[in-house]
């Protein structure tokens, strides 16, 4: 199954693609040669009493031809496995590049299993496209039109038969793939979803024990492994049964050919030399269409697979790659000018007809109930999600032309559960940027982390699991704000910093975002409203507009929406 989307990958290969055709057609060669010698020698030497000594030149040829075959065929082996090899890195990292464009939105609603199932298992389905289809295909395309051309003028009757049976295995594989094609797809998605499936159960391990539910769960693991070993199976019985199907229709032209050499041998009307080297080269010319069927299989699973790739591959991201207006600056003010958005599947915005304005470093609370638009608005700011109306403002400049990493240059963000990564301390404090131990140590102090840190076992070098898991979620927050600091951008977004922690902890915080919010423009989500007392601008939004703006004291005096939020906030705190 040829997929010109798969194909066009070796675009930039046309020098391997080049040799490999050629290694092809001294293959061909090769073959039409041993045949040729092989006749002779066997004609000369024991039907035409031809001494040994004079058939040296030949067996020296044929030796040639014998030796330099293997040679072509490991030749373009390797050839057609560095293509693989190539592509399969290409498609790797375009698929890596555009999941990281995508932004939280898209991830949000994507399943982690089936995106790792992806960039592993659906990538690595590509090898055999190109390291056996493809030169397979030129295979078929080259061998057996050199043994038509040797043929052609020796034989007219072989070659009748050559063409009329030749044919018959293209088009049993033409009407074998369609319901091939099916059970890969089924196999495909099935395998997709066990993927998924047992990624979360072992990333919810701990509370499927808590709750006594880890016996379902294998249940239905098993289940799924079942369904999987099912679509497998159901893949193999139509990839056994076309395979004999395919030599069958093979093994039977051979013998067509065979049958009707020897009668006509046996009439007189060909010699010995001709009709054996027609009997050796009859099986070289279906050889081909043979290890094309076997191969067929195999593009047949790599091109159901790149389909789910090239979705991905196809799909949209809100700002700018590498295309897209550059970024510089020390001061950053961004400007919301009626902005609309609605997500997928969603009858209402979560940004309605939003209008705002924040200077250059200022900091800016935005508070609100769930479910108000909040995190949104952080979204667009990002360049996350793209507005369907209206425009976001960078220093004058619409957000989607510039590109992400001049923007993204330029921004710090630490959410709610900011990811720390399998590797030591230091390690996860300079993933802002390089830094020396003593940069790192100073950052790590302004983020009050530094005497936590000197707590543990080796310090800075202390290493620490797969999401923090030795960490409380002050000291990953604390963390998070030391990449920040010395990142030092003149953006710092934070999704409510403190939510989810102790007293002590929330105020050593807080005396963190006193030092954070200097010489810088600060942006955070505040659930806890004495957190956002200290915002130059508090922007309280509900149900995805913007309903008041001012300082907290200007919205205490209106006994607006705040007011409402702030005496409920001190409710709950006596």
């Amino acid at each position: 199954m040829l997929d010109v989307r798969l194909t066009k990958e070796v675009r930039d290969q046309y020098q391997r693609g080049f040799f490999l055709a050629l290694l092809q057609f001294l293959q061909s060669i090769c073959i039409v040669g041993g045949a040729y010698f092989t006749a002779w020698i066997v004609d000369g030497v024991f039907l035409k009493s031809r001494s040994v000594e004079e058939a040296v030149p030949q067996f020296m040829v044929l030796l040639l031809f014998l030796c330099l075959r293997p040679l072509c065929i490991w030749g373009i082996d390797v050839l057609a496995k560095k293509i693989a090899v190539r592509v399969k890195s290409r498609l790797r990292k375009e698929l890596s590049q555009r999941i990281f464009m995508a932004g939280t939105v898209t991830l949000n609603g994507e399943e982690n299993g089936a995106l790792l199932h992806l960039l592993t298992e659906s990538v690595e389905s590509v090898d055999e496209y190109f390291s056996k289809f493809l030169p397979q295909l030129i295979t078929v395309a080259i061998v057996p039109i050199v043994i038509i051309g040797v043929v052609l003028p020796l034989d007219l009757s072989t070659l009748f038969l050559f063409c009329i049976t030749a044919p018959l295995i293209p088009i049993f594989m033409i009407l074998i793939g369609k319901r091939a094609e099916k059970a890969n797809q089924r196999q495909w998605k099935t395998l997709s979803h066990l993927s998924q499936h047992f990624f979360e159960v072992m990333k919810g391990l701990t509370v499927l024990k808590l709750f006594g539910r880890s016996k379902d769960q294998e249940v239905l693991v098993r289940r799924s492994s079942e369904n999987f070993r099912t679509a497998t199976m159901s893949v193999l019985r139509v990839a056994f049964l076309s395979a004999l199907v395919l030599e069958m229709v093979a093994t039977l032209s051979v013998a067509l050919v065979a049958v009707t050499v020897g009668l006509r041998l046996l009439s007189g009307e060909i010699d010995f030399l001709l009709a054996f080297f027609l009997l050796l080269i009859a099986p070289e010319f279906y050889q081909p269409f043979r290890q094309l069927g076997s191969a067929f299989h195999s593009a047949i699973t790599a091109v159901t697979a790149a389909q789910h790739i090239y979705q991905r591959l196809g799909e949209g991201f809100a700002m700018r790659g590498e295309f897209g207006q550059g970024f510089c600056t020390q001061n950053v003010a961004i400007e919301f000018q009626q902005v609309n958005f609605a997500y997928e599947n969603k009858s209402t915005f979560a940004l309605d007809d939003v209008s705002l304005d924040i200077p250059a470093n200022q900091r800016i609370a935005i508070v609100g109930t769930s479910g108000a638009g909040k995190t949104t608005l952080i979204r667009a700011i990002l360049g996350f999600i793209t507005p369907q109306t209206g425009e976001v403002l960078i220093n004058g400049r619409n957000l989607q032309n510039l590109t992400k990493r001049s923007w993204f240059s330029h921004i710090a963000y630490v959410g709610q559960n900011p990811h720390i990564f399998q590797a030591t301390i230091a390690e996860n404090i300079a993933l802002a940027k390089r830094a020396s131990l003593e940069e790192i140590k100073q950052a790590a102090k302004l983020a009050k982390a530094h005497d936590f840190i000197m707590q543990l076992a080796e310090g800075y070098e202390t290493k620490i699991g797969d999401g923090g898991q030795s960490l409380s979620g002050g000291q990953k927050r604390r963390l998070a704000l030391a990449r920040v600091f010395l990142q030092d951008v003149p953006l710092v977004i934070l999704d409510e910093p403190t939510a989810g922690i102790d007293v002590k902890t929330e105020r050593e915080l807080e005396e963190s975002l006193d030092a954070l919010g200097t010489n810088r423009t600060l942006i955070f989500i505040a659930h806890k409203l004495k957190l956002a007392q200290k915002a130059d601008k508090i922007v309280v939004m509900e149900q995805g507009r913007i309903c008041e703006m001012g300082s907290h004291e200007e919205l205490i005096a209106r006994n607006g929406t705040y007011a409402a939020l702030y005496q409920a906030y001190k409710g709950a705190l006596s």
